[in-house]
Formats: C-alpha cells, sequence, structure tokens
C-alpha cells in the first residue's frame, strides 16, 4: 500500500495540492485536520467502497442474480431423496435429522479417544494435596 502511494505522488505531483486544497478549510484547527484525516474521510471511502463492492455482487450483468446466494442452495435435494436419506437414518438407529454422521457396519462409530474418568474417589494422603501447604506434615 506505501509503495502505491509512493507510486501515486511520483507519477501524479500535482496530488499534494489537490490534499492542501481539500483540507484548506481546516487550515489552523490541528484537532480538525486529524479528526478529518484519521476518521471522518476513511470512514466515507469504507462506506462508499462497501456500497460500491455490495453492488457489483448483486449486480445481475457481473454474475450476480439480483442477490445473495444461499451456501447450501447448490445440493438441492428432492424430497423423496430426503425420506429414503431418513429413513436409512432410522433404520440405522441414527436420531437426529441433520446430522451426518459415518456408520460401519450398521454401527454410528464411536469417540477414538474416549476421556477415561476416575472410578474412586479423591483421596489426599495418596492422591496428593490440594495445596502446596496442605500437604505439609508438623
Amino acid at each position: 500500500m506505501k509503495l502505491c502511494v509512493l507510486a501515486i505522488f511520483a507519477f501524479l505531483p500535482w496530488i499534494a495540492w489537490v490534499g492542501d486544497w481539500a483540507l484548506r478549510w481546516t487550515e489552523g484547527n490541528t484537532a480538525v485536520q486529524i479528526t478529518f484525516v484519521m476518521f471522518i474521510f476513511p470512514l466515507i471511502m469504507n462506506a462508499l467502497q462497501y456500497w460500491i463492492i455490495d453492488n457489483f455482487i448483486k449486480d445481475a450483468e457481473h454474475g450476480g442474480e439480483g442477490g445473495y446466494e444461499g451456501v447450501g442452495e447448490d445440493d438441492e435435494e428432492s424430497d423423496d431423496e430426503w425420506l429414503e436419506r431418513q429413513q436409512r437414518r432410522r433404520e440405522q438407529g441414527i436420531d437426529g435429522e441433520d446430522e451426518d454422521i459415518e456408520v460401519v457396519a450398521g454401527k454410528p462409530l464411536k469417540e477414538a479417544n474416549p476421556t477415561l474418568t476416575p472410578t474412586s474417589d479423591y483421596d489426599p494422603d495418596t492422591d496428593g494435596a490440594g495445596s502446596s501447604r496442605d500437604g505439609i506434615k508438623k
């Protein structure tokens, strides 16, 4: 970006004069100049850029269809296919309509590394103390 700005100033040396002309109404008031240059002008430019890109995306001539296209609309499924898939899921014992769970040999896959939980209660004498001071014997 900085190289682009450098190139603009190198190829269009009169652009600095345009900047001075555009900010002449703020002469003598540094706070207004800083506010305009650092906040107001970038906000206006970002809004303009968003509006232009948004209209370009929605433009039918440039590939848009006059609106946004949903993500899941590519793999449209007929009602019969959906019903068949749900029937297979019920036969395999899989609950839930929208979840895609892989099934191997008619059974849903299980967790690869299940978390083991201790079967006995915590004993501070054998398992260690809760803090460093609790384990000190007097």
